[in-house]
């Protein structure tokens, strides 16, 4: 089974009971994952692509914009876009990162929150009673990212979805088809930050280190350019062509074999 370990047991914190901080046997652990699974469906994958489409558009806009010498932070880019695609796909909710010149303020939370709760992982009981400094920046981040996404709750439920069909409208109205039950505010709070986390930071590492390897082997560079041009053209690239990008995604499963971003996860008997 699952084992919520001692570094998981910090980020609780401000995770909770969230889908990837929960032990199985805790109720809202099986109740989020009955409720949440249809937001992972091919159906619903369809339904974001418009929306990754706005936003990848918005990266190669920035980059077009660059003069050839220009240098790139090709990590910070990526996590713009995947914290962006996972804030409006998931929550309709625009960070607007590529509109800022540094990272969004969630961001600086988050980062330093999980720097913190790892950093408690290694300290003695008196070590860390003395970290009064750190405990204070760890308290303000966490009510920084429950603040934002409190807020973001508040204006769902005030002005309603308008049709939109994501995890959030899928937290706020959906029930467990096993029990009836539904998730409370607290718990989808939880469940929000542990997407906005788990659901940009690792696919953020993934396309930094895919475009690494591709600039280090310019020959299969050479080929997925290839296979772009072939399959989408000039067009806009719709699901169905996306679809189509074989080797593309052969060079993510590869990245993620020689790089993984989760390299593994704890389990007991």
């Amino acid at each position: 089974d699952k084992k919520v370990g001692p570094a998981l047991q910090k980020v609780r914190a401000f995770g909770g009971d969230g889908l990837f901080t929960s032990e199985t046997k805790e109720p809202n652990w099986k109740k989020a994952h009955n409720i949440l699974l249809p937001s992972f469906s091919q159906q619903a994958m369809k339904g974001y692509h418009t929306k990754m489409v706005d936003l990848a558009t918005q990266l190669i806009q920035k980059w077009a914009r660059l003069n050839p010498a220009d240098e790139i932070d090709v990590p910070e880019d990526m996590t713009r876009l995947t914290l962006d695609t996972i804030g409006l796909c998931g929550f309709n909710y625009r960070f607007n990162s590529f509109y800022r010149e540094t990272t969004h303020p969630f961001v600086n939370s988050m980062v330093r929150a999980l720097d913190e709760a790892m950093s408690q992982t290694q300290r003695l009981g008196i070590q860390d009673k003395l970290m009064i400094k750190s405990k204070k920046q760890f308290r303000e981040d966490i009510q920084y990212m429950f603040s934002l996404v409190d807020e973001l709750i508040a204006e769902r439920k005030q002005n309603g979805d308008h049709g939109e069909d994501d995890l959030l409208s899928h937290m706020l109205k959906g029930v467990d088809p096993e029990t009836g039950a539904s998730l409370d505010d607290e718990n989808i709070r939880f469940q929000i930050i542990t997407f906005l986390i788990a659901g940009h930071e690792t696919t953020s590492g993934l396309l930094s280190f895919a475009i690494y390897f591709l600039m280090n082997n310019r020959d299969k560079l050479k080929k997925a350019q290839q296979e772009v041009d072939e399959v989408l053209g000039d067009d806009v690239p719709d699901y169905k062509q996306v679809k189509k990008l074989k080797y593309v995604r052969m060079v993510l499963n590869e990245t993620l074999r020689l790089w993984p971003t989760a390299p593994s996860f704890s389990v007991y008997a």
